[in-house]
């Protein structure tokens, strides 16, 4: 479909006319772009013929970002799940970003929210961006006067913020650094360390993240530490970032601590007078993820803050909203969850449970969590330390639970969630989109008249569920066994949904081959129909093994 360039001005033209009345755009107003991230070329073009010193039409700029936003994370999205046309997409579209910004009369600050797109994504940039980045600030400073000391210029900066919470302020220096060389955040963390108004965001570069930007900004850190009295609230986060930490920072940590102990006293909790009015969670996805909603009150003002997991990355997304009215809170719910979301009442122990786990995975792996999750820690007064879950431990505690437990109760369970895809909201995205399923699909596909037909379905359902899921086995161990703990924390008095996820992961557990268990063959025959629909537009219809 090619889109024309009346039709893309005329939903431009919508979202800056929301934007003008200051409302926010619900999600038929960016269908487009979801549906169309290569649009993200042209938006690049138009922005860029915007020849007006100040970016001319600033509802119309605010417009063509927002719409760049979406489609870069559209390509994310894709890339997640090993669409190789969207890797090539993204790639082009940065060398093009490259070029126009190479050749483009507008400055630094005009492209640094184009630029923002890629870091909000965790994309990072190519070498032709990096370039072109690099160049906006050479010829940022030629323009800057050489008489403005560079701590003066971060200092402004900081001033500029402060309306912002710490957290805010290190994630702007994160975005705006974002393809800058791991040497520009130790020297930051430095001339923050110098200035009495950066100490505090200082300690968050630790939550870069990249761990080659971590690394230099611990031995930056250490230069410095013992010249500097750390405030309560600064040695709580220390404290607490440690943790987030591989076990061999533990000692660097330690020592700090045990210095600005001597220095500054004791370490306490801030004093926020915090009340948690709720927390809601969406059921966990065919692809492993499942968000979070906490609604916290602090004092007479509202904020939303949301956790995002997802296996095999951990805790992929944390944010906390800006202060809201009660009124702007109940606003924001209806708008941002439509039908297709099954959101349940969960309590902080789930919170601590999951949060834990899947922080013990990022350090593991010595990736990091969203620097807001400290935030949130810190608003709730949490204190999460890395911890697995024990799945064989919680399987045995959930299943003493239920009572008679036979092997008549588990062929029930098998019958009651056979069609749960067709008939529970919360399952109806279970089904599983990669290269391999595509691989497994296409053995027994052929194209007829443009179209590719499954010459037999079943086999391919069986492929699927040998060479797919039980190579997953574990993997799907732990969806039941997650899905499990969501659905009894808010259980009503009869419901048995908990129990019938409880069920089909004590047999898997217990080695019971997956293709026998039918709600794994309807996710099987899912992921077949998925394949079929939509592996042409993710480029994975020629994969041969």
């Amino acid at each position: 479909m090619t889109i024309q360039s009346s039709e893309l001005n005329r939903w431009l033209d919508t979202l800056s006319h929301l934007i003008e009345q200051e409302k926010e755009p619900e999600a038929a107003h960016f269908t487009l772009f979801i549906q169309h991230p290569e649009l993200s070329f042209h938006l690049i073009d138009i922005i860029d013929k915007d020849k007006s010193p100040d970016g001319g039409q600033q509802a119309y700029y605010a417009a063509c970002i927002f719409a760049f936003e979406i489609c870069v994370a559209q390509f994310q999205a894709m890339m997640e799940v090993n669409t190789k046309q969207a890797t090539k997409h993204i790639t082009q579209l940065m060398t093009h970003l490259a070029g126009v910004i190479r050749h483009s009369e507008h400055h630094l600050s005009y492209w640094l929210p184009i630029l923002n797109a890629f870091y909000e994504a965790h994309i990072e940039l190519n070498a032709d961006l990096q370039a072109a980045y690099h160049g906006l600030i050479d010829n940022e400073q030629q323009h800057t006067s050489s008489t403005l000391n560079h701590l003066d210029a971060i200092e402004a900066m900081l001033n500029e913020l402060d309306y912002l919470s710490d957290f805010d302020v290190a994630e702007n220096f994160f975005a705006q650094g974002y393809a800058m060389p791991a040497e520009f955040f130790a020297d930051l963390t430095l001339d923050l360390f110098a200035l009495k108004t950066g100490q505090s965001v200082a300690l968050l570069m630790l939550l870069h993240p990249l761990a080659e930007v971590r690394e230099l900004v611990v031995e930056a850190i250490g230069e410095v530490i013992d010249g500097r009295v750390l405030s309560a609230q600064s040695r709580a986060r220390l404290k607490a970032i440690r943790q987030w930490y591989p076990a061999s920072y533990h000692p660097i940590f330690d020592q700090w601590l045990r210095r600005q102990y001597f220095k500054g006293g004791h370490l306490t909790d801030t004093p926020y007078n915090v009340e948690l009015m709720g927390i809601k969670a969406s059921e966990v996805d065919g692809s492993g993820a499942q968000g979070l909603f906490l609604h916290i009150k602090q004092g007479r003002n509202h904020k939303l803050a949301g956790v995002l997991y997802k296996m095999q990355v951990g805790i992929k997304e944390a944010w906390v909203t800006p202060t809201l009215t009660n009124a702007q809170i109940k606003k924001y719910q209806k708008e941002a969850f439509d039908d297709n979301i099954t959101l349940r009442t969960i309590d902080i122990r789930y919170l601590e449970q999951l949060t834990q786990h899947f922080l013990a995975c990022m350090v593991e792996n010595n990736t990091i969590p969203d620097l807001h999750l400290l935030e949130i820690q810190e608003l709730l007064q949490l204190h999460i330390e890395p911890k697995l879950l024990d799945i064989e431990l919680v399987l045995q505690d959930l299943t003493v639970q239920i009572v008679p437990f036979t092997p008549d109760i588990v062929q029930t369970a098998f019958k009651e969630s056979k069609h749960w895809l067709n008939q529970k909201n919360f399952a109806a995205s279970w089904f599983v989109e990669s290269a391999t399923v595509d691989k497994l699909v296409n053995r027994v596909s052929v194209i007829d008249k443009g179209m590719r037909i499954c010459q037999d379905v079943e086999q391919a359902i069986e492929l699927i569920l040998t060479h797919e899921f039980e190579q997953n086995r574990a993997s799907w161990l732990f969806h039941f066994v997650w899905t499990a703990l969501w659905l009894k924390t808010s259980a009503r008095k009869h419901e048995r949904t908990w129990q019938t996820c409880c069920l089909i992961a004590h047999a898997i557990a217990n080695h019971y081959p997956l293709k026998d268990i039918p709600i794994m063959q309807a996710i099987s025959h899912a992921s077949v129909l998925n394949s079929l629909e939509t592996m042409s537009a993710r480029g994975t219809h020629l994969h041969t093994e």
